[in-house]
């Protein structure tokens, strides 16, 4: 998924809600964003309180990074984004 498609899907959402991540069934914080090669990586905690919605909305909306792929990443490996889904009041990430 490139930023331009999850800010569009992002934006209809409540600006309040937590974004989280999913790999391999687990739901892990969306911690922090880092630009590296021209891919958004949206790092990942399980300890840690997660981004809301509108920290991300801040943090992805730069005009250079619209087209930009996103990767969710735990202990070191990339997992591409593909979509996200709403659940008990808060925004995952597949």
């Amino acid at each position: 998924m490139r930023v331009l498609d999850l800010l569009e899907m992002l934006r209809d959402i409540s600006k309040n809600e937590y974004i989280f991540g999913n790999i391999e069934k687990n739901i892990y914080s969306v911690i922090s964003l880092e630009v590296v090669n021209n891919e958004i990586i949206l790092n990942l905690s399980k300890n840690k309180n997660s981004l809301k919605n509108w920290e991300l909305l801040i943090l992805l909306n730069k005009k250079d990074q619209l087209y930009y792929p996103i990767f969710l990443k735990l202990d070191k490996k990339n997992h591409q984004v593909f979509g996200l889904r709403l659940s008990d009041q808060k925004i995952v990430l597949n």
